[in-house]
């Protein structure tokens, strides 16, 4: 496919695709090297691209991470987001993490022998009788 084809014809569209389906960043130098275009076009591509989804009221964005692009949520979407798919996240230690940093923190500086000795890393065996 000739360059100047593939820019007029699907870029954004093949771009966008790559993106949204890889889920994780991509680098700039893979899309050049399959879709047979420059890396400093991608990256001028992506770059337009990338100020017209902050520009848009849309919930996506393209995020630049060094020589990698992803496709992601707006930020401020993110409390919306969390409580529709559940995924609020719990606050808080369960009692025995709490244990664990108390006991660390007062007898700092503490050896794994020392935290062998005291019961550390003693998993609970079942009981058998």
């Amino acid at each position: 496919m000739a360059n100047n084809q593939w820019e007029q014809d699907n870029s954004w569209g093949v771009l966008e695709g790559i993106l949204f389906a890889a889920g994780d960043p991509v680098k700039t130098r893979d899309l050049s090297d399959v879709l047979g275009v420059s890396a400093e076009r991608i990256d001028s591509i992506l770059e337009t691209m990338a100020d017209r989804y902050e520009g848009m009221d849309r919930g996506i964005r393209l995020v630049r991470a060094g020589g990698s692009w992803q496709m992601s949520t707006k930020p401020e979407l993110y409390p919306v987001i969390q409580k529709v798919l559940g995924l609020e996240q719990k606050n808080g230690l369960s009692r025995a993490a709490l244990e664990t940093l108390a006991i660390i923190a007062y007898r700092q500086p503490v050896t794994r022998w020392m935290w062998k000795r005291s019961g550390g890393f003693r998993a609970a065996a079942p009981s058998s009788g």
